[in-house]
């Protein structure tokens, strides 16, 4: 019914149009064009393939440490206990049709966010895609943190990230993933010592590459920063100990995120978190990268437990001239390309531009007490709205402003305005088709023309 058809993503409008008295061979046409852009590999809105699923854990090398998968309101929730007596790992794995995803950017992963605690460090994970050699080749990321419990996120994970091959305790330096032919996924937790619990969402190769930005928390207090840094570092650290820089980097890098998007923190300490994040990005080895981001929380560190920093910091700012430069490095660094650092609530928008705003376009609605992701979502739900910008310093955090304009259209009033963040719907500075593509969940132009088409066929259903 149209009713079906409204209520579905396009994808899933694609039957209903077939349906339609529309020529075959177009159909079969815009059936394609729509399936080229992203392909579930599992979980979302068909649901998880369950059978598929089973668990395997370090018993087959001796060791103690448990695991469980259960599916439960639409996630497939992955809970164990790693120990590291005689082996650290627990992992989930499927097989699957052997499927051709070399001319996909990538994969991304939807999952719940994990509630901030005080003195934690994220939880790091492998997702692993197999081929048919011997091997299998994982990329890594970490689950951020948020305010609030049941707060789904999504993670980008680049094709050219699944670079760590290995299988049974054993790698390879020269092994390359054969993506014409990926048959199985894996999903790891590895050598972090301890209870932990996954809620997996979905699992989807894309096209198109994201830029997702991480979730906000609130690090109110000095301590509150030290005491996540020091959780991070003793992670991290030890990951990296045992042979998975990729897990230290993702873990890092995800911890140092949270801070700089946090409420709380002060500019200097963000100004220093975002030289190093940039920094890091321009690292040519995965162990000089997990050693920029560790010097850098260590500056961060020192410079809030009022210590001299160590000579291996040398290259950071100061916090003075960290603070004056954060605007400028927080636009580079949400304009780079998105990566497997982590992701956050605010699909289809650009940003955060730290300490940018629209002077005199304010002309939507305002709130005040509101989270970037709830501005975000009044954004999304006023046909007008085009961008807006969220108070994130001092006496005006969690004021709301939404506007009509984007950084095109406002020109020379984008400009600085140090308490706030702007964020811009994707694509709005282009064409207003581009704009059906952002709204609809970062589609392409191609099914931005099958969803009008869509629509024709409802209004004549």
């Amino acid at each position: 019914s149209s009713e079906h058809c409204r209520s579905k993503s396009i994808a899933c409008c694609v039957p209903e149009i077939c349906r339609a008295p529309m020529l075959p061979t177009i159909c079969a046409l815009l059936v394609a064009l729509a399936s080229a852009e992203e392909v579930r590999l599992d979980g979302g809105a068909s649901g998880w393939e369950k059978a598929t699923w089973q668990v395997q854990v370090d018993g087959v090398m001796g060791g103690r440490s448990t695991g469980d998968i259960r599916f439960q309101d639409g996630d497939m929730v992955f809970s164990g206990t790693i120990s590291l007596v005689g082996g650290g790992f627990s992992s989930v794995r499927r097989s699957m049709a052997a499927l051709d995803m070399s001319s996909f950017a990538g994969i991304i992963v939807e999952l719940d966010i994990h509630p901030f605690s005080r003195g934690k460090a994220p939880l790091g994970l492998h997702l692993q895609l197999n081929d048919k050699s011997w091997w299998g080749f994982s990329a890594a990321f970490a689950v951020p943190f948020s305010e609030v419990a049941g707060e789904s996120t999504k993670v980008f994970l680049p094709l050219a990230a699944f670079d760590r091959a290995g299988s049974s305790g054993r790698s390879c330096s020269s092994c390359t993933l054969d993506a014409t032919g990926v048959s199985g996924l894996d999903v790891y937790v590895l050598f972090q010592e301890g209870p932990f619990e996954v809620r997996l969402r979905s699992i989807t190769a894309v096209t198109d590459v994201p830029n997702f930005s991480v979730p906000r928390i609130s690090l109110s207090d000095g301590g509150a920063i030290t005491d996540m840094l020091a959780a991070t570092i003793q992670s991290g650290a030890s990951l990296y100990d045992e042979g998975y820089p990729e897990l230290c980097i993702a873990i890092y890098s995800t911890s140092l995120r949270s801070v700089l998007e946090s409420m709380g923190a002060s500019d200097a300490v963000k100004g220093v978190v975002c030289a190093g994040l940039e920094r890091s990005l321009q690292e040519a080895s995965k162990s000089e990268q997990a050693w920029s981001l560790r010097d850098t929380m260590d500056a961060v560190l020192a410079d809030l437990w009022g210590r001299s920093r160590g000579s291996h910091q040398a290259w950071l700012p100061s916090a003075l001239a960290a603070s004056a430069a954060l605007g400028a490095c927080a636009g580079a660094l949400a304009n780079g390309v998105g990566s497997s650092a982590g992701a956050g609530s605010l699909e289809g928008f650009e940003g955060p531009f730290t300490g940018m705003g629209i002077t005199g376009f304010n002309d939507l609605a305002s709130a005040k007490g509101l989270t970037p992701a709830a501005c975000a979502e009044r954004c999304r739900g006023e046909p007008a709205c085009r961008s807006f910008e969220v108070g994130a310093r001092e006496a005006v955090q969690g004021e709301c402003w939404l506007s009509t304009a984007t950084r095109d259209s406002a020109g020379s009033a984008y400009t600085t305005w140090k308490l706030y963040d702007y964020y811009e719907l994707r694509g709005t500075s282009t064409t207003a088709l581009m704009v059906v593509s952002s709204s609809t969940g970062r589609y392409g132009v191609g099914s931005a023309f099958l969803f009008l088409i869509c629509l024709v066929v409802i209004s004549r259903a």
